[in-house]
């Protein structure tokens, strides 16, 4: 029994991370989008961290792009270096050296795509990460090995092989969605967490966020008004109908969503009523949050988020069978923006 003790207290310390260490394998790629307003060179792939726990140590990872059927493949950036901050739904950007011109923020990693290769608009796999706790020495692993990365997104109709592994908690690829890296105004962006790239993709408006916190592209529009004294003042609208704060997004949400008194037919009328009740619950848990703290808060903005999350996959799989009635976008900005407004 001493002995069985002794070997516990030995792993423990072990698996416990030292104090200020950092990981990088608890966490997913958000966001890819190829081509913004016209322009097929600006490209930025978001990476966003699922832990409390810094996942922040991500340098010597690797952003590999795969052709369509995922023979031939470019490492678009090998990462130099660690992000200063970490923790859950912290975020930070790889993007081509033209990207900061037309997002108007600054993205933590470059990539040019003249030497280094680029994402193909209409259809591949792209993969970030490297294999292991911490990122070990590129030349030690395989960069054409879909299943050494951290997580990867096949796109376009990608016929090549999939990232079947789940090392480090990390997720399959399953299947490629149909959808391509955007379209020109929005960015493919993770939607679920099913492990299948179908389910878990969509197109929405883009959210750029770098590790400093600052939001590009579709993350809000500035406008900055002059008063005839010369003073100027600035007004930032959020995607999502305009919405800004939490009680604004649920009643621009509520107004997307469609009514089964209007539906069309019984399958749309059984897809608003889940809508509804997925409205319904994401609404009682942001209430109970409002008067709670510490750790009973968050367990209700989780319960919010799991609920906004699914809300919109039913969402998408109704508009794509024709039984969701109303149109998607809406409904996708307003998630979007209630997503971001929940810690």
């Amino acid at each position: 029994m001493a002995r069985l003790a002794i070997l516990t207290a030995s792993l423990l310390v072990l698996l416990t991370p030292a104090p200020g260490r950092a990981f990088f394998h608890v966490s997913h790629i958000s966001e890819v989008m190829s081509g913004v307003n016209g322009d097929p060179t600006v490209q930025y792939v978001e990476i966003r961290m699922n832990s409390s726990f810094p996942q922040n140590a991500v340098g010597n990872t690797r952003l590999t792009a795969f052709s369509c059927d995922g023979t031939t493949s470019s490492v678009l950036l090998f990462v130099p270096s660690s992000v200063t901050s970490g923790g859950l739904d912290v975020r930070w950007i790889m993007a081509t050296t033209n990207f900061a011109a037309v997002a108007g923020i600054t993205p933590d990693f470059t990539w040019d795509p003249t030497s280094a290769g680029s994402i193909d608009p209409t259809c591949g796999m792209v993969c970030w990460g490297a294999p292991g706790l911490l990122p070990p020495d590129p030349g030690t692993w395989v960069a054409t090995d879909q299943n050494n990365y951290v997580d990867c997104v096949g796109y376009g109709g990608y016929t090549g092989v999939a990232k079947t592994s789940t090392h480090d908690m990390t997720p399959t690829s399953g299947t490629p969605t149909s959808l391509p890296p955007g379209n020109g105004t929005m960015s493919l962006t993770r939607v679920g967490f099913t492990g299948d790239n179908d389910a878990d993709f969509a197109l929405a408006a883009p959210t750029p966020t770098n590790n400093g916190g600052a939001t590009g592209l579709g993350g809000g529009t500035t406008t900055t008004t002059t008063t005839p004294g010369g003073s100027t003042t600035s007004t930032t609208t959020a995607p999502g109908g305009g919405c800004t704060d939490v009680a604004a997004c649920r009643t621009a949400l509520a107004a997307a969503l469609p009514s089964k008194g209007s539906a069309s037919s019984g399958r749309s009328r059984k897809v608003a009523g889940k809508l509804s009740k997925l409205d319904t619950a994401a609404g009682k848990a942001l209430d109970r949050a409002a008067s709670l703290s510490g750790k009973k808060h968050a367990k209700q903005d989780k319960k919010a988020r799991a609920a906004l999350v699914k809300l919109l996959a039913v969402a998408i799989t109704a508009d794509k069978a024709g039984t969701l009635g109303v149109p998607l976008t809406p409904i996708q900005n307003a998630v979007d923006v209630l997503l971001a407004q929940i810690p």
